[in-house]
């Protein structure tokens, strides 16, 4: 994928990068904001119904019913990128991040997903205090916010065309701890923020950020999956949802409050601070949420299937009948969202 393909996407925060177009569209009249004004959460669904008026809204709360199933691990590819040099944006509405020229950009795949999705962009939601701040609920508990990292279907000829299927994306979630210390592995953003208060401010060539050492996962990392969209306007719902649940990103206030001193560009009576920029939960409508489950046959079942969707679907019915053993049956349910 070339590097304007890269800057142009509009990941999950609404926004349009360089001049080769909006690939979420909105009508030029539209404007969205967070908070309780006109343009907020609550009327998103009448600015924008063509999608944030849908059934599979995102994000959710995460439930202690999930199903369960052994899935595998998040395979992660090219993800050691402290080498490699950034652009960090304030585009009113979040923090965000783009590899600049990467020698390798990086990937994720696995028996779950099926296919490879490309990164795109690393973006962060935070509250205006540590009660608050994540996008996703886990249990109905909130956290101080919510590290988002966005992928596109290769499967697909570009992200124009990822992004109109209902597979297109697959963003992974992360939430932030508040910690009495600073995390370094976010220093090398967090050191930049006071070069980015104004909207539309942006930083470039910025290293020695590592999204490895950021996320810290491991292949026994238990998270949560389901099928959802986009959290702000159009809320497109082309998007492959997966939410850590025991991999916190820790955060300092310190840190966080770097992130709070970021401004919006709205100007009535003077510039907002970004603060709260989160969408309320959304119903799940019927929707199944799902929880990986640790089997002892996850490396056989990673050799057997990863990036093989058509043999995981072939041989998936034969494992049905294991499904239905009690205590051990999500050993042998196989298949993802």
């Amino acid at each position: 994928m070339n590097k304007e393909l890269l800057l142009i996407f509009v990941a999950c925060v609404g926004q349009t990068w360089g001049a080769g177009g909006d690939l979420n569209p909105l009508p030029e009249a539209i404007t969205w904001c967070y908070g309780d004004s006109d343009c907020g959460p609550s009327n998103w669904a009448t600015l924008a119904p063509e999608f944030c008026a849908g059934t599979k809204q995102s994000p959710i709360d995460l439930p202690d019913a999930s199903k369960k199933a052994s899935t595998g691990s998040i395979s992660y590819y090219g993800y050691d990128t402290s080498s490699e040099v950034w652009m960090i944006s304030n585009n009113g509405h979040s923090c965000s991040l783009y590899l600049e020229a990467p020698s390798e950009i990086p990937s994720i795949g696995g028996r779950r997903l099926g296919t490879e999705y490309e990164f795109l962009n690393m973006h962060f939601h935070w509250g205006a205090d540590a009660t608050e701040g994540s996008e996703h609920t886990e249990k109905g508990e909130a956290y101080a916010g919510e590290i988002h990292l966005v992928h596109w279907n290769t499967k697909y000829a570009d992200v124009a065309e990822a992004i109109t299927k209902t597979d297109g994306l697959a963003v992974l979630g992360f939430f932030l701890e508040e910690v009495d210390n600073d995390n370094v592995d976010l220093t090398p953003i967090t050191d930049q923020l006071s070069n980015l208060i104004e909207k539309d401010s942006q930083v470039t060539s910025i290293g020695g950020i590592d999204l490895v050492d950021i996320i810290s996962v491991t292949e026994e990392s238990p998270y949560y999956y389901y099928q959802g969209g986009l959290t702000t306007p159009a809320c497109n719902e082309i998007v492959r949802w997966t939410v850590y649940s025991k991999a916190q990103v820790p955060i300092s206030e310190a840190q966080l409050n770097k992130f709070r001193a970021l401004k919006t560009g709205d100007s009535a009576p003077a510039p907002t601070l970004i603060a709260n920029n989160f969408r309320p939960v959304q119903p799940l409508n019927g929707r199944k949420v799902s929880i990986r489950n640790l089997s002892p046959f996850d490396d056989l079942f990673d050799n057997l299937f990863e990036n093989n969707p058509i043999l995981t679907m072939v041989l998936a019915p034969f494992l049905a009948p294991l499904t239905l053993l009690p205590l051990i049956g999500p050993w042998f349910r196989i298949l993802g969202n």
